[in-house]
């Protein structure tokens, strides 16, 4: 019989490396209980955020900042040239005089830029407007027996109409124009006053005046009879169907045009009455 005071056989024996013991015994293994799973729910997603681009004038912004830019030189370049070295009341009145041209300028050039950065259309919805014509001007083109379709006239040159070799400046602003003008019997002869409009398809003038003829004028000079309130818009010759004045579009634009107009077809117009 073997006795011994040793470690029991299949014992394992503890061994250490270094300082710290490793103890395999099982007294030394320890069953942790069960626990419960924590499940994350989706974590928020982070919104992605473009860097801000370069700051850019919008259209709209930039097209009223230049409209701005077109009127003030408007109204300062006329009150430039009064002269530094006159006397107050002498300045008062050419102030009061060129504050009238300065006015009509605001508009024209008002009325161009307008049409220049919005791309306007003025050639559309002729027929609606004489369509809105009034009572007393209806009833005069009837009472003179105005046919509808039956008038031709020829724009006069004056501060808003200026004919150059091909074609015709426009801008915006009072126009006259000479006419005659069919009826069933005969033709009656006299002078349109209206508006011009200009815009990116050209032009377009309401007439509402008409000034009669009586035949005690000189030559060449302006009628001095009746003058009565009619509604017509013009087209070109053989082209009623078409109204307004289309802007030259098969040549290249001269050089020496003058700024703020527009350049169209034709002066020699076709003229549509309401009746």
């Amino acid at each position: 019989m073997r006795t011994s005071t040793g470690a029991p056989p299949y014992t394992p024996r503890q061994r250490s490396t270094g300082s710290a013991a490793l103890n395999l015994a099982p007294s030394a293994i320890v069953l942790a209980g069960p626990r419960a799973l924590a499940v994350r729910g989706p974590r928020k997603l982070l919104r992605v955020v473009p860097a801000p681009a370069a700051h850019v004038v919008p259209r709209r912004r930039a097209r009223a900042l230049l409209l701005a830019a077109l009127l003030a030189v408007a109204f300062v370049m006329p009150w430039l040239s009064l002269g530094q070295h006159e006397g107050p009341g002498s300045f008062f009145e050419r102030g009061a005089t060129l504050l009238g041209k300065t006015k009509a300028g605001v508009v024209a050039v008002a009325s161009a830029a307008l049409a220049a950065c919005v791309g306007l259309k003025v050639r559309t919805g002729e027929k609606d407007w004489l369509g809105k014509c009034t009572p007393e001007a209806r009833k005069n083109v009837n009472n003179l027996e105005l046919e509808a379709d039956g008038g031709a006239a020829t724009l006069e040159e004056g501060l808003n109409v200026i004919v150059p070799d091909e074609g015709v400046e426009l801008r915006d602003g009072p126009v006259e124009a000479s006419a005659l003008i069919s009826t069933p019997s005969k033709g009656i002869a006299g002078r349109l006053f209206g508006e011009i409009r200009t815009g990116a398809d050209g032009a377009s003038i309401h007439f509402t005046k008409l000034k009669l003829f009586n035949g005690t004028e000189a030559k060449r000079q302006p009628p001095a009879g009746r003058e009565l309130e009619i509604c017509a818009i013009a087209s070109v010759r053989g082209y009623g169907a078409d109204p307004g004045i289309p802007l030259v579009t098969d040549r290249p634009r001269p050089p020496d045009l003058h700024s703020g107009f527009v350049w169209v077809t034709h002066r020699a117009l076709e003229i549509h009455f309401a009746h």
